[in-house]
Order: C-alpha cells, then structure tokens, then sequence
C-alpha cells in the first residue's frame, strides 16, 4: 500500500490503472489546511495589506492567488477516483509540524547540506502546491504566533533577496518530505524530479548509501514491466467511467491480475538474474520471456482471445521505445538515478520563478485579487463539509507516522 508522495491529490497524479492492480491499494493526501482559522487568515490577508497600504514582493500575492487552486484540483480528483475510493485509494489528512522552529531547523539541514538545496532546485515545482505549504506556514503557524504584524514582518525577513525567498521555500518542502524519506513505508512518486531531493534526504537522516540489491531491482522491473504492459490499454485513471472499470476488473479479476503480476516476477528475475551483459542477448531474453509468459494471463485480466493479444505483444516486444526503456531500467543502480538523468542538472522552472527578480518587486493586493480570495474563502468552507460527509477511510501508518491521520 504506497502513500503517493509528496504533493496532494491532484490531476499530476491521479493513478495509472497498472498503480491500483499492481498495489491494489493507494493512498493520497488532501492540501494541507482546511482549519476555519488558516483559510480565514489567507482569505482576508490582501484586504488587511490593501487596507493598511502595505505592499510585499509580487511572488506573496501570486502564492495567495494559488492557494485554494488545491481544493478545486482535489475535489475534481475525488469526484473522478469515487468508484475506487471504497477498496483502493484512501483519501488523508497530514498533520506536522510547520511553525517557525520546524522551518528553521530545515534551513539549517539545508545549508548544512547544500547538495538538498540543489537537489530541490531540480524539482518541477508545482507552484500551486508551494503556495499552500508556504502560506499554511506564514499565514497559519506564524499568524497564530504573531498575527499580521508578525507574518507581515516574516515575508520581508525572507525575501530581502531571490535566494532568500528559494531558500523559504526549499526549507518548507524539506520539512514536508522529512514526513516520506525514512523508508517506513512504500512510496509512489510521479513526478520523478522529486526523486533525487528525496534520496538525498534519506541518505542524509539515515546514513545509507542509496544502493539497489538484486531483490529490490527485480522487484522494481516487475513493476515497470506489468506498468509498461498494461499503460497502452487502460492508461491514467481520469474519468470515473475508467474507475469504476478498474475497479470492476480490480474486484472479479484479482486471480488474473495475480497471474498476471507473477508472470512479470518471473521474467523479472530471471532478466536482472542474466548472466550477460551483451545487450542483444538480454533483449532476446527479455522480448521472448514476454511473448511466452505474458499472453495467457493478460488475456484473462482483459477477457480477450489469446489470439487477439498475440500481434498486440508482438508489436509490443518489437517497440524499441518500451524495450530500450525497461532495458534501461534494468541498469539503474539507484532511485534518484531516473530523476537526476531528467534534471539533468538544470533549474526547474518553477525554481526560475522563484529566482526571478520580478517576483521580487513590492507591490500592493490588487482588487481583483481581493475579491477573489474572498469568493474562494467562501467556497473553501463549502469543501470543508463536503469532505466531512466522505466516509472514513482505515489505514495502517508507520509507527514514526504518528502525525498523520486519516481523513477520507
């Protein structure tokens, strides 16, 4: 049962089918917040400035913007996932600490370790997602401390420069991946950028080396592969129509799907086992170990003839691009070897948003923007008791896990 992590429920990461009948099970989190008084204090944050003719740089009122753009990519997510939320994905809450100590203590780590702050410069940033955690910060832990005045002072504190500010935030997302990187329990990461952020972190609080064994790489090519099979028939789960078909064959099918997985396992190891490293001979290896093994049990997983799949797999074994890629796999020694090759050691764009010196300029709240964050107060409440009359989901968390609750 893996957490899909780091980033909230949301259109980037929806499931691919192969997730929920590989895993079965999955689980995601909602935004972070959802308190009356941090959407109150964000809500009302540019009428107080604009009142006080208070001007921050242009980047506090793009965040404020997109803060509540989470609810509404959340709740067209739930709406979509509903026929699989009753048996395989469980919706939660998490709750850790984001106050002034918590985010301080991660500025230390990363200056300590500047290797994590390059690492998070790599990150694709979904800036919705950064608005929400840097608010729920600023406009939650340090507004309870210190009101407005507080906040207010803490938002030029840290934006006296562009480094200042990509420091902020990189420290906000330290502190939430510190949630993920223990290794307690499975995770699934979509957007493989995160990845070396993530090992780097792991690697930092536990001391190990990120190295693979035989065990995990087998483990991890069945996966890709039963993935790579499965992706060109059912693709992402983005219609409740898929997910509620999903859930169907997921529900009368799980002997197949088993079948399935075991065919997967055994060309797995019996590939990463090969004792070659002559590339004709493991593609041959591998592209016969899927025309033999695989036919069978997708068929009974689909409900198709045998001989319909047969051209299918053949077309399938002979494509370069899925062969070259699980081929590919096949040689990665670490997990962040994926997302540093896509990095490839240039800022994300999000991190050149952040870095960029527009941002930097003070303005005040515009009026438009006013209005705006007070509809989406408004309607963020409504969420509130939507969310509540979603039944309550039962997951088992890892004992270091304490901070996070079920909540859907």
């Amino acid at each position: 049962m893996p957490f899909v992590v780091p980033t909230y429920l949301t259109d980037r990461n929806l499931p691919y089918a192969s997730d929920v009948l590989y895993h079965d099970r999955l689980v995601y989190f909602l935004p972070t917040g959802f308190h009356p008084i941090e959407t109150h204090s964000i809500a009302g944050f540019p009428m107080y400035c604009h009142g006080a003719s208070i001007a921050l740089p242009k980047w506090v009122w793009d965040f404020c913007a997109l803060y509540f753009e989470n609810t509404k990519a959340t709740l067209r997510c739930l709406d979509i996932l509903a026929p699989l939320r009753v048996k395989h994905v469980a919706i939660i809450s998490a709750a850790y600490p984001r106050g002034r100590a918590a985010i301080d203590h991660a500025k230390e780590l990363l200056e300590k370790h500047p290797s994590l702050l390059q690492a998070i410069s790599y990150v694709d940033l979904d800036m919705s997602f950064v608005s929400r955690e840097v608010l729920s910060h600023v406009l939650f832990e340090i507004f309870l401390e210190e009101g407005y005045k507080g906040a207010l002072q803490y938002f030029k504190d840290n934006s006296k420069s562009a480094d200042a500010v990509f420091e902020l935030v990189a420290a906000v997302l330290v502190n939430r991946l510190r949630l993920f990187s223990s290794g307690a329990s499975p995770i699934l990461v979509y957007d493989h950028s995160w990845y070396p952020a993530i090992a780097e972190l792991d690697s930092i609080q536990s001391g190990r080396c990120d190295e693979q064994t035989d065990s995990d790489a087998i483990e991890h090519f069945t996966y890709k592969l039963f993935e790579s099979v499965l992706l060109p028939l059912f693709g992402k789960v983005d219609s409740p129509r898929k997910a509620k078909m999903i859930s169907q064959i997921a529900e009368k099918q799980a002997t197949s799907v088993s079948a399935l997985k075991a065919a997967c396992q055994r060309i797995a190891r019996d590939f990463v086992l090969l004792p070659t490293t002559d590339s004709a001979l493991r593609q041959q290896a591998l592209t016969e170990g899927i025309n033999v093994q695989i036919v069978e049990p997708l068929a009974a997983v689909i409900r198709k003839p045998k001989r319909d799949l047969i051209g299918l797999l053949r077309e399938f074994s002979l494509d370069s691009t899925v062969i070259g890629g699980l081929l590919a796999i096949a040689d990665v020694t670490t997990a962040s070897t994926v997302g540093l090759a896509m990095a490839a050691g240039a800022l994300s764009t999000g991190t050149k948003y952040l870095l960029n010196e527009k941002q930097a300029k003070s303005e005040q709240p515009s009026q438009v923007l006013i209005e705006g964050m007070q509809r989406a107060g408004l309607e963020e409440q409504e969420v509130v008791g939507r969310l509540r009359q979603i039944a309550l989901s039962s997951v088992e968390f890892p004992t270091n896990w304490g901070a996070v609750q079920s909540a859907a």
